[in-house]
């Protein structure tokens, strides 16, 4: 339920942005352990800066994203649609 709990604010935090549409998705998950959780956010409307803001904490990949598994109780890799879709 804490995995839960830590992507709701950081949803929250994205919607504070101006994002509309968050997906979500994992390449581990277990029984006890969701990690690395992959956020694609359709560009348009957000705004970075606003969510950098709002959320620095999203921003920040030092040991390991060990700000955001504190904070959130997960990492985030977040990706705009589009970026993945050019690769």
């Amino acid at each position: 339920m804490e995995l839960i709990q830590g992507l709701k604010v950081a949803v929250d935090s994205l919607k504070a942005a101006v994002c509309r549409m968050v997906y979500v998705n994992s390449s581990l998950v277990t029984s006890r352990d969701l990690r690395r959780c992959r956020c694609l956010l359709e560009p348009g409307r957000l705004d970075i800066d606003l969510l950098y803001a709002i959320e620095p904490i999203l921003f920040n990949f030092e040991n390991r994203r060990a700000a955001q598994t504190e904070t959130f109780n997960d990492e985030f890799l977040l990706h705009l649609v589009d970026e993945l879709l050019s690769l």
